[in-house]
């Protein structure tokens, strides 16, 4: 096995990754499977019998696994109905797998603003973003770069609002902004047990794009 500062300078070489290698925080490899991480902010090796109890059990529907449960998320996502839509997708413990890429994007196309508490969403939204979230994941999940403007991403991945505060909305031209939102980043505890329990939010700020005259609402 070739150790990490060859690997590191390997992907560094590859375009295809579509994202700096300065970012990569963990690189996992077998025979058959290499696995990049990047922006990890937390990695833990533990046992895979206590894989359940001490990293996942407290997950909520996997929006990428075989057994993803649309209205087990919706039923976590509706069991707070003061949160803010943009906090609560990123809560873990409602489904796990949404990113603030995915977060941006799919408030940006189902023209809903962050901070809207999840209550007031008009019927039937709820369900429309988080299937929407499913799809788009799910359409980029075998991707090196990723799309969600429903082309094939040519060098650079395509986004309708990541990354593009300051620039003109595709969609209506007026000008993105960016602010601040809570992702409620969850705590899972150390093997001896001495950090707070998995399940409970802190405070995490993340930087959030969005439209003010598309997402008014």
């Amino acid at each position: 096995m070739r150790s990490r500062a060859e690997a590191r300078t390997r992907l560094s070489a590859d375009v295809s990754i579509g994202q700096g290698s300065h970012t990569i925080r963990a690189i996992l490899r077998t025979e058959d499977v290499e696995a990049v991480g990047f922006d990890v902010k937390d990695v833990r090796l533990v046992p895979t019998r206590l894989e359940d109890e001490q990293l996942v059990g407290y997950l909520g529907p996997d929006i990428l696994g075989p057994d993803w449960d649309l209205e087990r998320a919706l039923e976590r996502l509706g069991a707070q109905p003061d949160r803010a839509i943009g906090t609560a997708l990123m809560d873990q413990r409602n489904l796990a797998g949404i990113g603030n890429v995915y977060r941006v994007e799919v408030l940006f196309m189902s023209r809903t603003n962050p901070w809207v508490t999840v209550g007031s969403l008009p019927e039937g939204k709820l369900r429309e973003i988080v299937t929407l979230a499913h799809k788009l994941l799910h359409l980029n999940k075998d991707r090196s770069m990723r799309s969600t403007v429903g082309q094939t991403p040519q060098g650079r991945p395509l986004f309708w609002a990541y990354g593009k505060d300051g620039q003109p909305c595709r969609r209506c031209g007026a000008v993105l902004r960016r602010g601040e939102i809570d992702d409620a980043l969850l705590t899972v505890p150390a093997p001896d047990g001495t950090t707070t329990a998995p399940g409970t939010a802190v405070q995490h700020l993340r930087k959030i794009v969005w439209c003010p005259r598309c997402q008014s609402e």
